[in-house]
């Protein structure tokens, strides 16, 4: 095998205005996502941010294009192969970030799972992950950075929905199934996602195709756990509504209590008002209960359905990223230098 030397050019500048502008747009976008749902999808605060969010990314568009080193090489884009591995990257993570944030939700507040056992009953989804990892470059190797990708997005939509029927009173092995189910998911398509989009990227560019894919990853994560998130309390909320209408409780009393739907009874607490009966006490806890259950399985099928988007992404991808044919051509340019 023969490594070929690459020098890289560099003009030695730093692209700050790409650098700030990014940052500002991503911030903006996160933050109005997570704050939204609090405050209204109409609020001026909402919609202040989500124009900032705009104008800063049309404005990071125009820098890099004129950038002589530019933070992201927008010519990177232009390659069917790292375009779809980049967005594939922000699908993936978008559900694992916001479907494992509710799972530990569910233990923590649900279930009052100490956190220490949390950690514990995590480990199917690291395990799964490092043995995926360890085989996934011969699984690469034999049917392509495209299947890969596919079966990977599969395994993860598969593992969420098995993760979206949680039980109040027990149902662990089948959220372990589907933690493993996600963790062989996961090592296939980090690895793939990386052979797909710095492996069909120029050389020289190696380096801003590695950022953009791990920004991309990062970005999705961030924008799961806000958006998902924001799904899950609108479905609680809903359904909570709804169970305190048919509970058969005072009005004075429930009527405060539909509007913690989507902040406590979203987040697993049952507002319980302090000095309320025991029958009450339970009839509440179990309205909330069943209410972030529905809420949970909504999220997490919504969740199942990103990454079978990612599936559809990854048909996109060429079966073999570019630098597979490198050796080849060593190959004939100096056929005494290779083994």
């Amino acid at each position: 095998m023969l490594l070929r030397e690459v020098r890289i050019p560099t003009s030695g500048r730093f692209d700050y205005a790409g650098t700030v502008l990014l940052v500002l747009a991503l911030t903006a976008l996160v933050y109005a996502l997570i704050d939204a749902p609090a405050t209204g999808w109409a609020a001026p605060s909402t919609l202040i941010l989500f124009a900032v969010s705009v104008i800063a990314f049309v404005a990071f568009l125009l820098v890099e294009r004129r950038a002589a080193d530019p933070l992201v090489p927008l010519s990177l884009f232009a390659d069917r192969s790292f375009a779809a591995g980049s967005v594939l990257s922000v699908l993936a993570f978008f559900a694992l970030n916001g479907g494992l944030f509710l799972v530990s939700l569910f233990w923590l507040q649900i279930q009052k799972i100490p956190a220490t056992t949390v950690g514990i009953w995590l480990l199917p989804l690291g395990i799964a992950m490092l043995v995926s990892a360890i085989v996934s470059g011969r699984v690469i190797g034999r049917i392509g950075d495209r299947w890969s990708l596919v079966i990977g997005s599969v395994l993860l939509a598969a593992g969420l929905v098995s993760l979206s029927f949680p039980q109040a009173g027990g149902g662990y092995p089948l959220m372990a199934a589907g933690l493993a189910l996600v963790g062989l998911g996961l090592g296939l398509l980090v690895t793939s996602t990386v052979n797909a989009t710095v492996g069909n990227a120029p050389v020289e560019l190696a380096g801003p195709a590695s950022g953009v894919q791990q920004t991309a990853s990062r970005f999705g994560a961030a924008l799961g756990v806000a958006v998902l998130g924001g799904i899950m309390a609108a479905v609680t909320a809903a359904s909570f509504g709804g169970r305190l209408d048919a509970s058969g409780l005072p009005g004075q009393l429930t009527a405060p209590l539909e509007k913690l739907g989507s902040t406590a009874v979203a987040g697993g607490v049952a507002p319980v008002p302090p000095g309320s009966p025991v029958d009450v006490l339970d009839v509440i806890t179990r309205l909330s209960h069943d209410a972030f259950l529905t809420g949970m399985h909504a999220t997490m099928l919504i969740a199942a359905g990103i990454c079978v988007l990612g599936a559809a992404v990854a048909l996109v991808v060429r079966s073999r990223a570019l630098h597979e044919g490198d050796a080849e051509l060593v190959e004939a340019e100096h056929p005494f230098l290779v083994d």
